[in-house]
């Protein structure tokens, strides 16, 4: 029974995320289980009191089966037998029962910012419904008056909140009145408006507190209210994952006059199915007259009529599933998409389970199915999207996007021809062209094409290449997360026991001689004379920090055993009394016994001066940037230092800050622990600190252990390790347009690329197989030398020289020609993502795990981060560790994510652009794109310089001969003219804006103009605007500013699509030639 009861636990979704679910969840539970079918009730109570128990109390297995068993075994007695066969559906049920779809009826209702006569309230008892009123004098506005809301919420039962907020500073009239009543009204207004918004801000709490208690949520204005433009609004809908349901006022007897209707325009955005359905397309028949509303029937206008009040609550207090036409468990399709054409014939059923993935296009049409049944926004645009529900364009497209569907054709394509997962692959294609349709807009999709274009299906052809690929690789993978719907939870949890183990001396990896090698040197001279004195290191002081600590990793005799290892080996010393001390405990390494040694020095850390970021250092974003091709590709040969940190020497005036759990004497000197022999005198006297004497040590009797070497846990321990193999490195003969990262220069391979990353050394050598072939020496021989010149001791099974496949910074590298997820890790991400959308119950900190994960993959191409937004909210989140309802919009945009992981595989041959774009724009002038014909090599040239911070570009000449102004930051003087650009086109503005929005629009409307060509796609290259921020914001790949969010995914949608590579630098106004009067004009080219 309990296991049957944790299998129900995976598959029950959270309340008020797709809480329609729960009955069918019950039911599958039944009958995976051997139970016969629950009886209604039954079913809702298994399923509430799983949620319950889950999402509001804890996610411990034993709290969970405390608060269910008795409902299982109460089931089992007799509340599971199934209905008769003549009683009605739905017959019988008592009040707090569901319906015949199982969810939870509304039996308390919160209504917010109403009047202290309200007829929702007013009628609520009639429908069994427990009704609480939120008036003005409650004053919601304040955060007291949010803080009694929220405790009401969180006592009793789950419960639905309603908010109807004072509309009258967003209706329309305001820009009227405006206008006759000047400045002072319009400053009266704002401020109105900033009030309203907060209040809004405090409806999000609200909504979020009662969808994790099982509640529900309903949001109503009217229809044509511009607050609903408003960013927070949209957040709000957004983040909650509401449905909008509009209506008519007409519709339930608003009354313009004794004699005539009022149109009364109403939008309720809802999460219960039951309540859209009631309420969505209840419009105007458009039979009858309307009246204008004045005086006292617009007032009374903004009650609720009893028509509309009986219908809302019928719809709270009716059976959880909405019928059919309403938004469902699996999917909640926009009332925006309409059908257009039939669906096609289902692709045969897929799992993510292990069985299915003997072929990886089965993996990749489980997850298309998982996005599609997903009750998140872009799950159901993607299951619209498949099923050709989407709104259809007329007419020729001649952009890029959106995409139209494209599953059902490439079935025949030569890729798929004969393969088994044909379908599978064909879905997932779909998948991700929505996912790009998707990322183009925000979430705003509007019609597609009615068929693709040639260049479309070029780009077509091209994702399903690269869909291919990680196919193949999720066919090999053998996955570290299991194959149950617990695969999240498995790759963001970690088992205390087994990933923070009882520390055991022996496991632990030790070196003969520790700080062998002193670091300093290496260091900028700044850096060095810090690291050097503790009042430069810790001018703020350390008597915040303990002195003295107790250990509490494990058992006492293996820390002693650890400290006489580490005695012998020179990695710690013997003091008095340390200045600052750190815990110390064990971490096991992933697929060995073996456990490495850390030291806590969080609190060291931020006491010291803030450590400088590591020089030089490699990420996935600078593989990305390394160049191949098929004839010459890359060769990967790897170092890595043994116990790396245990060799650098730390300065002995801060060997006292890095002190450790105390031990006596006696514990060093007396007998055998574990296979540690005791210590002699000797031994000890000669691992005393200066100042300290064997007679003083003997009458301290307590000894402190402090370290030799640079700890792991310390904030500037990977500043000096990176800088020491920097150091290694130059010596070697590696100049810095050799070395592999993110921004600077970019290495060609030809003459040897080296990525470091702390002690991990590799290089990449571009190069035919017979010129390898011919290679007398392995690359890394001088760097060898070096290191056994300085004495660093080399990790020899983890050196490895000139292979075309390797593991680089947890990235693999094919045939010297790609980069991919290893093919675990892609699996495992997968299986997680499936795993959260079926059950979207995590912690903060458990999503910021899993977007961790997906991130690091997101570096090979940084257009991914526009995919995130409100996911950076959630993650910061208090408690970290309370599991909680994750929010829809945070979902969908991990969906996202992961539906778009055919750009994860990288092309390291693209060739770069023979022409340099330049954009600029204006609110006076509109906007220009121009070019300029260059060589790949000043291409190349360009973007190397574009991707430091900081640098900008001059020409050869200004304009008209204008003096040139000074610019901070360096610059590159390219040998081009302006007159060198051509004008590709140039319109004027349509609305004023934001010079960012322009600038960002610019640079959308150029890319598209240059995506219509089909050999301008999978290229590399720079790309010129004329504002900074914009340069920036593009680079990192996203923006949280609201004026540059949708241009900034917008380019970064093209540029997924069209596979280019770009890093965007800054050309000054006064030296671009993009200022030209036009000379094409585009009627694509406006305003944002």
């Amino acid at each position: 029974m309990m296991a049957a009861f944790l299998a129900l636990a995976q598959l029950v979704p959270p309340p008020g995320l797709g809480s329609w679910a729960l009955s069918a969840a019950a039911e599958r539970w039944c009958s995976e289980s051997g139970a016969p079918h629950c009886a209604t009730g039954a079913r809702r109570d298994l399923a509430a009191a799983c949620v319950s128990a889950i999402v509001v109390c804890t996610a411990e297995p034993s709290a969970v089966a405390g608060a269910v068993v008795p409902l299982v075994e109460r089931s089992a007695a007799g509340s599971c037998a199934p209905p008769a066969a003549d009683a009605p559906s739905g017959s019988g049920t008592a009040p707090g029962s569901v319906g015949v779809e199982g969810l939870h009826r509304c039996s308390r209702l919160i209504e917010l910012c109403c009047d202290s006569d309200s007829r929702l309230s007013a009628l609520a008892p009639d429908h069994g419904i427990r009704s609480l009123r939120i008036t003005r004098e409650d004053r919601f506005d304040l955060p007291r008056g949010l803080q009694r809301v929220l405790a009401l919420i969180a006592s009793g039962d789950a419960a639905d909140v309603w908010a109807s907020l004072p509309c009258t500073v967003w209706s329309t009239w305001n820009y009227v009145n405006a206008a006759i009543h000047g400045p002072k009204f319009r400053a009266r207004l704002a401020w109105r408006r900033r009030l309203s918004i907060r209040m809004v801000g405090h409806v999000e709490a609200c909504f979020l507190a009662a969808l994790a208690r099982g509640g529900a949520c309903h949001f109503e204005w009217p229809r044509h209210c511009s607050g609903w433009q408003r960013p927070r609004v949209r957040r709000l809908l957004r983040v909650v994952g509401l449905e909008l349901a509009a209506f008519d006022g007409c519709q339930f007897g608003v009354m313009a006059s004794p004699e005539l209707l009022a149109l009364k325009p109403w939008c309720v955005a809802t999460s219960r199915p039951a309540v859209w359905q009631a309420l969505q397309g209840r419009l105007c028949t458009r039979d009858h007259e309307h009246g204008r509303l004045r005086g006292q029937a617009a007032v009374h206008s903004g009650h609720y009529t009893d028509a509309l009040c009986h219908c809302v609550l019928k719809a709270l207090a009716a059976d959880g599933a909405a019928a059919e036409g309403g938004p469902s468990a699996a999917r909640r399709v926009s009332p925006l998409l309409e059908p257009t054409t039939p669906s096609p014939p289902a692709a045969p059923a897929a799992s993510l389970e292990a069985p299915s993935l003997t072929a990886g296009g089965d993996a990749l049409g489980a997850w298309a199915d998982a996005v599609t049944a997903a009750p998140s926004g872009f799950g159901s645009y993607a299951a619209a999207f498949l099923a050709g529900s989407v709104a259809r364009a007329s007419g020729r497209s001649r952009d890029v996007l959106p995409l139209p569907p494209v599953g059902a054709e490439a079935v025949s394509w030569p890729l798929l021809c004969g393969r088994a997962d044909a379908h599978h692959l064909a879905r997932m294609l779909d998948v991700s062209c929505a996912a790009l349709n998707w990322l183009y807009t925000l979430g705003q999709c509007g019609p597609v094409p009615c068929s693709t274009s040639a260049i479309q299906r070029q780009m077509c052809v091209r994702i399903l290449t690269k869909l291919v690929d990680a196919a193949s690789l999720l066919a090999e993978a053998a996955p570290t997360a299991p194959l149950t719907a617990c695969a999240f939870a498995a790759l963001t949890l970690q088992d205390p026991a087994s990933a923070y183990p009882s520390l055991l001396a022996d496991r632990i990896a030790l070196v003969d001689g520790c700080g062998n090698l002193d670091p300093v040197p290496c260091l900028p001279a700044e850096h060095a004379t810090i690291v050097q004195s503790p009042d430069l290191m810790f001018a703020r002081g350390t008597g915040c920090l303990p002195r003295s600590l107790v250990y509490d990793g494990g058992p006492r005799q293996e820390y002693i055993a650890l400290v006489r290892r580490q005695l012998r080996a020179g990695k710690v010393a013997l003091v008095g009394q340390a200045c600052a001390t750190g815990r110390v405990f064990a971490v096991a390494k992933r697929g060995t016994e073996q456990q490495r040694e850390i030291w806590h020095g969080g609190q060291v850390t931020d006491a010291a001066a803030a450590p400088p970021p590591p020089p030089e250092l490699a990420n996935p974003a600078a593989l990305a940037d390394l160049e191949a091709s098929a004839d010459r590709p890359l060769w990967v040969s790897g170092r890595d230092a043994e116990v790396f940190f245990d060799q650098l020497a730390l300065p002995p005036a801060l060997r006292s800050f890095m002190g450790r759990p105390a031990v006596q004497l006696s514990e060093l000197t007396e007998g055998l622990v574990g296979q540690q022999p005791a210590l002699t005198m000797n031994e000890v006297s000669s691992r005393l600190e200066p100042g300290l004497t064997l007679e003083a040590a003997l009458a301290l009797g307590t000894l402190t252990p402090v370290s030799t070497v640079w700890p792991m846990g310390f904030g500037w321990s990977s500043h000096i390790a990176q800088s020491f193999m920097l150091s290694c490195a130059r010596e070697a003969g590696v100049d810095s347009a050799q070395m592999v990262r993110e921004e600077g220069a970019l290495p060609t391979g030809d003459s040897g690329a080296l990525a470091i990353a702390t002690d991990d050394i590799q290089h990449f050598l571009r190069a035919s197989p017979q010129e390898v072939a011919q290679m007398s020496v392995p690359p890394l021989s001088v760097l060898d030398e070096v290191w056994a010149s300085r004495g660093v001791r080399p990790q020899a099974k983890k050196s490895f020289d000139l292979q075309p496949r390797a593991t680089c910074l947890g990235i693999e590298m094919h045939g010297g020609t790609r980069l991919s997820p290893r093919a675990a890790r892609l699996r495992d991400l997968l299986l997680g993502a499936a795993a959260l959308l079926r059950r979207p119950v995590a912690s903060p900190r458990q999503v910021a795990t899993f977007g961790g994960m997906v991130q690091w993959h997101n570096l090979m191409a940084r257009p991914f981060f526009s995919c995130l937004g409100d996911y950076y909210a959630f993650v910061r989140l208090e408690p970290a560790d309370h599991p909680r309802a994750v929010w829809p919009s945070v979902v969908s945009e991990l969906c996202l994510n992961v539906s778009l992981l055919h750009c994860w595989m990288v092309d390291l041959c693209r060739p770069w652009w023979s022409f340099l774009p330049v954009t600029d724009a204006s609110a006076a002038f509109g906007f220009g794109y121009c070019q300029a014909p260059v060589s790949p090599e000043l291409s190349r040239a360009a973007a190397a310089h574009a991707g430091r911070l900081g640098h900008h570009f001059r020409l050869e000449g200004t304009p008209g001969g204008q003096p040139e102004k000074p610019r901070s930051g360096p610059g590159l003087r390219l040998p081009l003219r302006p007159r060198q650009f051509r004008v590709v086109f140039g319109a004027r503005a349509r609305y004023t804006a934001h010079s960012g929005a322009l600038e960002a629009h610019g640079v959308v409307l150029a890319l598209r103009r240059i995506l219509r060509t089909g050999r301008f796609h999978a290229h590399r290259g720079a790309f010129l605007v004329d504002a900074q921020f914009v340069r920036a914001a593009l680079q990192k790949g996203r923006s949280s500013a609201p004026t540059l969010r949708l241009a900034v995914a917008q380019a970064g949608a093209l540029c997924l699509a069209g596979d280019l590579r770009l890093r965007f630098g800054y050309l000054p106004s006064e030296e671009s030639g993009g200022r030209s009067q036009p000379r094409v004009r585009t009627s694509a080219a406006h305003a944002p």
